[in-house]
């Protein structure tokens, strides 16, 4: 597997996994992601706490974790360790994009509603029946990667980490309602949308710029967010620009005219206008309030 991801590239060089190849990285202990640092994330992480506990932030929000608990940490988020010395105990299993959407066969309007839920609340309390299956599915990955090469390996794994993806899907819907179905054809241009809104940067902030890609209408696209996400195409574009802004304003030392400019606003006081709105300070306090 090759997809490569920069958060899991660095645990690779690190040295900090039992396996890591790029596109998936399996940790003994969560303790061990502490030596990472401040990272903005581009994969998947799943880390359930075993013993001692911690606490993480997550796009600056603070979240304590405890034997039991199961951080999802989704791509595109800003994640830091406070305590990286309090001696967690844990599992953690990293999954890259590319991994991801290769092996997508699950209702993306199921995952959707599923995955924006977690961005408010992504420490869940597991089961111990689900804290034995979680590690069951993380010994028998492990020991299947790092076997001797044979001609179905790769297959075999894929079909291994889909099965946990499904199980992990089902899991969810303990703490989320699924989401209504959407048709075929409007999950297909929703998925389309999202990766070109989360591979675009800086993000265009108007819906034609992505409908124009897609071939679509404006209006038939945000139709088709509405009904797969509950949001609308410039709501979903607003919050990814947000995290764009939060992430440069919190973790970079560059000016806000240079950020201004970085983003593909037409100037800084635009672009404190829009701050502003979405943030309710302005860049200046913002940065202030997070230092």
């Amino acid at each position: 597997m090759d997809d490569m991801s920069e958060i899991l590239d660095g645990i690779r060089q690190q040295d900090l996994a039992a396996y890591c190849d790029g596109s998936m990285a399996f940790i003994d202990s969560t303790n061990h992601l502490g030596s990472v640092g401040k990272v903005n994330t581009d994969a998947l992480i799943l880390g359930l706490c075993l013993g001692g506990g911690t606490t993480v932030a997550i796009d600056g929000r603070e979240f304590a974790m405890a034997p039991g608990d199961l951080l999802v940490c989704l791509p595109g988020v800003t994640i830091d360790r406070h305590d990286a010395a309090s001696g967690m105990d844990g599992r953690c299993i990293c999954l890259s994009q590319g991994c991801l959407k290769r092996l997508s066969l699950i209702n993306i309007g199921d995952a959707w509603n599923a995955l924006t839920s977690l961005h408010n609340k992504p420490v869940l309390r597991l089961t111990p029946d689900e804290v034995h299956t979680f590690c069951t599915y993380y010994d028998l990955m492990l020991s299947r990667l790092n076997q001797p090469a044979h001609r179905y390996k790769q297959k075999l794994v894929e079909m291994l980490v889909l099965a946990f993806l499904y199980d992990f899907h089902g899991l969810l819907e303990r703490f989320f309602t699924p989401a209504d179905k959407p048709r075929r054809s409007a999950e297909k241009a929703f998925r389309e949308f999202i990766d070109l809104l989360t591979s675009s940067y800086p993000k265009p902030r108007d819906v034609a710029y992505y409908a124009d890609k897609l071939c679509l209408t404006p209006k038939y696209l945000s139709a088709v967010c509405k009904q797969v996400s509950g949001s609308t195409a410039s709501q979903l574009i607003a919050s990814f620009v947000v995290k764009d802004i939060r992430r440069l304003l919190d973790e970079s030392d560059k000016s806000v005219k240079e950020i201004c400019n970085e983003l593909g606003f037409p100037n800084p006081s635009f672009f404190g206008t829009y701050v502003r709105k979405h943030l309710g300070q302005s860049p200046r306090r913002f940065r202030e309030s997070v230092k």
